[in-house]
């Protein structure tokens, strides 16, 4: 009679069995494992991944020092999408920068005033989007 295999840990998580099968593709490639590892990648997102908030935010800056500034959350992973500086009509000296981040107006107003940006700004609003 054959001893029995040792048999390995498997995942029992969509995730985990998603990171097993990226494991086995990149060992050889099989289109098969590259399948099964999207499905419950997909799965896991449908079902067990956590939707983060995100809140479209605009910072009043010195005209100067928006394409800086933005650069600098562009940086920010929880930065997700920002639009190009608007600036004022009736005061050109100043802009609007927008973005789509996870952080609160809170939190963004704390990182500009505890982070050496170098830019000269306002204040933080909730916003929508700049009109395209």
């Amino acid at each position: 009679m054959k001893p029995l295999r040792k048999s390995k840990k498997l995942p029992n998580t969509r995730i985990g069995w998603h990171q097993h099968f990226v494991a086995k593709f990149n060992k050889n490639e099989n289109p098969h494992t590259a399948q099964m590892s999207l499905w419950y990648l997909f799965l896991h997102l449908a079902f067990d991944a956590e939707p983060t908030k995100t809140h479209w935010l605009g910072i009043d800056v010195a005209s100067r020092d928006a394409e800086q500034l933005l650069r600098r959350l562009n940086r920010l992973k929880s930065t997700h999408s920002s639009k190009e500086p608007c600036s004022y009509h009736a005061a050109p000296e100043f802009s609007q920068i927008r973005i789509l981040t996870e952080q609160t107006e809170e939190d963004l107003d704390y990182w500009l005033c505890s982070v050496n940006h170098g830019a000269d700004y306002v204040g933080v609003f909730n916003a929508e989007p700049c009109p395209t």
